[in-house]
């Protein structure tokens, strides 16, 4: 008996979760929908292109497939990546109009895989890549010497709030 109680009362306290779960889930489409009514959204939205990568033709260590991992999965990577690249690249500001040199920051870079495609598909921009584990901080920091981008590209190790950098993208 004492079995049946303790699952009925699991069960009570999943279905209690997914509740709350939903009830939150409301209140973010909610928030989400005032945000798109109100002018603060004045901007019209436009759907970013899909890039088309030769990944053969990159430099050597900007394919995000390649290392251990199953070819599926590589395939997946490199499709999140390339969407994530065209979404910051329609974002970043004409350099030659703004008359200086845009920052883009990849927060929780790891070791670098947007930040240093949207580096070499924006040579004129300037990437941070800032990263709080210190062991990925340094393969972040072999890929750009390996690159030769240290003038370009900059590898900050610590935390999002402690970062006071520039950023007109993150």
């Amino acid at each position: 008996m004492g079995a049946t109680k303790g699952k009925s009362s699991m069960c009570g306290r999943f279905e209690r979760r997914r509740k709350e779960k939903r009830e939150r889930m409301c209140l973010a489409g909610a928030l989400a929908d005032k945000v798109i009514e109100s002018e603060s959204c004045s901007l019209p939205f436009e759907e970013p292109s899909i890039l088309k990568l030769d990944w053969e033709t990159l430099p050597a260590g900007l394919d995000p497939s390649t290392g251990c991992l199953y070819p599926e999965r590589a395939a997946r990577k490199r499709g999140q990546v390339v969407g994530m690249v065209a979404a910051v690249l329609s974002a970043i500001p004409n350099t030659t109009e703004a008359g200086r040199r845009a920052t883009v920051v990849d927060f929780g870079a790891g070791s670098g895989h947007l930040g240093l495609l949207v580096g070499y598909m924006r040579p004129d921009v300037k990437i941070v890549l800032l990263e709080r584990r210190s062991g990925t901080c340094g393969l972040a920091s072999d890929r750009v010497r390996a690159l030769g981008w240290e003038d370009r590209v900059e590898v900050v190790c610590g935390s999002i709030q402690d970062y006071d950098g520039p950023c007109d993208i993150g």
